[in-house]
């Protein structure tokens, strides 16, 4: 290896045979006055070192960050599930087995509240579209997936369709 570097840098002429594509020149001299003319634009170095500039999207990532923060936040105070201190899954853990026997039961609470605040039937189209399923989630998700992943996955799609229901129950 030692040889063939030594060769290399020995005679660099033998391997420095290709042309530069046409036109190279002028591209370059362009772009050199393009970046020229930049520069002259910007104000003067010395009026730039009492502050020191930020990238353009570090301040637009730093709002990002704070509002991303302040959307989770709302969710998670002002979240249907949490209002009037309603939590669908509790005691339930982490067992996807239990998860789906509570919101079976509380669908089944909230269609007779619905039945009994509509006997005309008004609404339970707008439920079943809601809450009936022909396959249940969990019979759809990987086995590959822990049980603690699953309970996650049956928790928030079952609290959002118990939070749905919810809103068709509390129609008048």
């Amino acid at each position: 290896m030692d040889n063939l570097e030594k060769y290399i840098s020995s005679t660099p002429e033998q391997f420095d045979i290709a042309e530069l594509p046409e036109g190279h020149l002028e591209r370059f001299e362009e772009r050199l006055d393009a970046a020229f003319a930049e520069v002259a634009a910007q104000p003067h170095a010395a009026s730039q070192t009492a502050s020191v500039r930020r990238p353009a999207w570090a301040s637009t990532a730093r709002i990002s960050a704070i509002v991303a923060a302040a959307a989770v936040i709302a969710i998670f105070i002002i979240s249907p599930a949490r209002l009037g201190g309603r939590h669908w899954f509790s005691g339930t853990g982490n067992d996807p087995q239990r998860i789906c026997a509570a919101y079976f039961d509380k669908v089944s609470s909230m269609y007779d509240d619905i039945y009994k605040a509509h006997p005309d039937g008004s609404l339970e189209t707008a439920a079943a579209s809601v809450a009936e399923e022909a396959v249940p989630l969990v019979d759809l998700l990987p086995d590959e997936l822990s049980e603690k992943e699953k309970a996650a996955i049956l928790k928030e799609y079952y609290g959002n369709l118990l939070d749905g229901l919810n809103e068709i129950r509390k129609v008048k």
